[in-house]
């Protein structure tokens, strides 16, 4: 466990050879309030209390990524799909797991990023669009986006 000095030592060690005092001393207590957000024990145990889970979630979870289904139209070198079949079978999340997921996110009154991309295309399948539609119904203060290789784009 991180104890005071411990974190004092820290802070100095990392700022010390920053010349502006007062803007030393403002990292420094930056750098000991994230220690001290650390050093907490609910972070690496069991958080039985649902108030408390719920402000912890909202304070660490800002970005989450969702795929709704599997399928991809490319095999590019750089990604694992390309050692992976996604093209012969596209498995779809079931509907009560992704609204499941709303839920939960929208207990803590979400706001962080919920993307619609990551080993699959996002624009393959219309049900993309009922899927955002029911985010935005949950989340509305979520900022929602994809990533699109553009081939199902058109006019």
């Amino acid at each position: 466990m991180l104890s005071k000095k411990i974190i004092n030592l820290i802070s100095k060690g990392l700022t010390c050879f920053i010349p502006s005092k007062n803007y030393r001393k403002t990292l420094r207590s930056k750098i000991k309030n994230s220690l001290w957000i650390i050093k907490t024990r609910y972070l690496f145990s069991s958080i039985h209390n649902s108030k408390l889970k719920q402000k912890t979630m909202k304070k660490f979870l800002n970005f989450i990524e969702i795929e709704v289904f599997s399928f991809c139209n490319r095999q590019c070198h750089f990604c694992p799909n390309s050692k992976v079949d996604r093209h012969s079978k596209n498995e779809f999340m079931p509907e009560e797991t992704y609204i499941s997921i709303l839920k939960s996110l929208q207990e803590i009154d979400y706001d962080g990023c919920v993307s619609y991309s990551r080993y699959n295309e996002p624009l393959a399948d219309r049900i993309i669009l009922t899927r955002i539609k029911q985010a935005r119904q949950y989340l509305p203060n979520a900022f929602l986006y994809s990533h699109t290789n553009g081939d199902y784009l058109n006019r």
